[in-house]
């Protein structure tokens, strides 16, 4: 206790420092104005504090979330409190179109550790301390016949589609930090992962750009470990001691184009990826605890446009996968033995806990802003805001396998899978095991803020805002994107205040899971991790 202690003062000192922090970015400029630069660092600290008591109900136990992440956090006790430096430095030759930028972050975090039980090194590694390598990349700038564009070589983030907050849509190309996502204070520069590639972009003839890339280096998303806060497994992430088989580096690569007539207020927008899954599957395969296996030669075409209708901006998008992989139980020698969790199981070398189906996804978002002369009732009278800003998202997924079981020949063995969202039973009216995957599912995505610009604390812009999100139908991919009746809600508080040295941003927030009740047991793997958490960051 005196060491957690002795830690939190360190942290808080540390916050304290950065509020006083008198340096400030270097700018330079060479006397010509030929060569431009700038060095940037972000100083921040944040924290989590867990607020709920740990479930300790049958019915919670029988759902198998009551995992190692579940018990290793009592209630009222921080999982995060971290320290962080993000350096940035950029430079320009404006004359002959380069550009430069190399970006990373370190981070301490004092009390990812202070678990019930010890961590792994691996896990412990990544929780604790996770320095990394962001931004890397140099760009030339060219011109033919009166069209820009340019070409970018390095670590780099690619951002494609239309969706606001939800996954596995057109956008997924570059690998995301999920651990990192989940820490109050992260940033999106931190959570999506840059990657080694080739980017081409440019005009080929008025109202039409294209981009293509060509991705030199494989890299994998990064899940909660094993033991960590967000965990939902003890036999996935880092810390679980199972065997991974990676992909090739090779195969990698894109195309888009973005077409918006001359005069008019809408883009339309076309893409093709070629990819190697970010996000594995998982195997029996004679090993001691089996494989997670990250699949290959995978393909996404996709279509989007987005506009203005009236004060609403409107995205759209729609995307197709050939061969997804969809969860699939263990390999029983019977249909009737397939919701046994004990078997019998058939004989084979090999058991993949997946099969490919083709994917279908598409998403509407709509995002209105709001003044207090357009909305005058809402913003001047009710709120007394600046401004205001309501987003939605709706978000469907169909797959072509839903609920049942999957018969295949596997080795000269014939066997039997029951399809299961994450690997995840549930159970009937009548309290039976039964296939947890629906054809069709989804979210609906909500998120409102407004606004005070110095009227609410003098010199600070203060910002309130509430994001809800609910899933619908049991989504059948192996990671269950969705599981019905899912809900969460967080509550935050947002303040920024531009000093002439420095740039202070900082929040508040309160996130409660709830929803996912079926019968006896519970979908929902976060109902007993509700938190609190902020952050101060200083960039100068």
């Amino acid at each position: 206790m005196a060491g957690q202690l002795k830690n939190i003062l360190i942290a808080s000192a540390v916050l304290s420092s950065l509020a006083a922090t008198p340096v400030v970015a270097i700018t330079f400029q060479n006397d010509t104005g030929t060569l431009t630069g700038d060095f940037t660092t972000l100083l921040g600290t944040g924290f989590g504090m867990r607020v709920s008591g740990i479930d300790t109900s049958p019915e919670f136990a029988a759902s198998g979330f009551a995992v190692s992440g579940d018990k290793n956090y009592s209630k009222d006790h921080l999982f995060s409190l971290y320290v962080k430096v993000t350096p940035e430095f950029s430079f320009a030759l404006p004359e002959q179109g380069i550009s430069f930028l190399a970006r990373a972050t370190i981070q301490h975090d004092f009390a990812a550790d202070w678990t019930n039980s010890p961590l792994s090194q691996p896990a412990r590694n990544q929780l604790v301390n996770n320095p990394q390598l962001l931004d890397l990349w140099v760009s030339k700038s060219f011109n033919i016949n009166g069209q820009t564009g340019r070409v970018r070589i390095g670590n780099q983030v690619i951002n494609w589609g239309e969706t606001l907050y939800a996954g596995g849509g057109i956008n997924s190309i570059n690998a995301y930090d999920y651990q990192k996502y989940a820490i109050p204070g992260t940033l999106l520069k931190e959570v999506l992962l840059p990657a080694p590639m080739v980017s081409v972009a440019g005009g080929i003839l008025p109202g039409l750009r294209v981009e293509t890339y060509y991705q030199v280096a494989w890299n994998a998303d990064k899940f909660a470990p094993a033991g960590g806060y967000f965990s939902t497994s003890d036999t996935f992430g880092n810390g679980s001691g199972w065997n991974q088989i990676k992909p090739s580096n090779s195969g990698q690569f894109g195309f888009s184009g973005h077409y918006k007539p001359v005069g008019s207020g809408v883009d339309f927008g076309f893409y093709y990826l070629h990819y190697n899954d970010k996000a594995p599957v998982y195997q029996t395969d004679g090993t001691p605890n089996g494989s997670y296996r990250y699949l290959e030669n995978r393909s996404l075409y996709g279509v989007s446009s987005n506009g203005a209708v009236g004060d609403w901006a409107l995205g759209w998008e729609a995307s197709y996968r050939p061969r997804d992989a969809v969860g699939l139980g263990g390999c029983y020698t019977s249909p009737q033995s397939t919701y046994n969790p004990s078997g019998p199981f058939a004989d084979t070398s090999v058991c993949p806990y997946s099969i490919d189906a083709r994917k279908i996804q598409t998403s509407v978002s709509a995002v209105l802003g709001m003044t207090p002369s357009d909305y005058p009732f809402l913003v001047k009278h009710v709120l007394h805001a600046n401004n205001a800003q309501l987003s939605l998202e709706a978000v469907m997924v169909h797959y072509n396998i839903g609920a049942g079981t999957v018969s295949r020949n596997l080795n000269g063995a014939q066997v039997y899978q029951p399809v299961l969202a994450g690997g995840y039973f549930f159970q009937d009216s009548s309290g039976n095991l039964v296939s947890t995957a629906n054809k069709y599912s989804g979210s609906l995505n909500v998120d409102f803020n407004w606004s005070y610009d110095g009227n609410v604390i003098p010199g600070w812009l203060f910002t309130p805002d509430i994001f809800y999100s609910y899933q619908l139908g049991d989504n059948p991919s192996a990671l269950a994107g969705a599981l019905a009746g899912n809900q969460a809600t967080t509550i935050s508080l947002f303040f920024v205040q531009n000093a002439s040295k420095n740039v202070i941003t900082a929040g508040l927030s309160y996130t409660n899971y709830f929803g996912g009740k079926n019968r006896h047991l519970t979908r929902q793997y976060y109902r007993d991790r509700d938190f609190v958490g902020g952050y101060l960051n200083v960039t100068f």
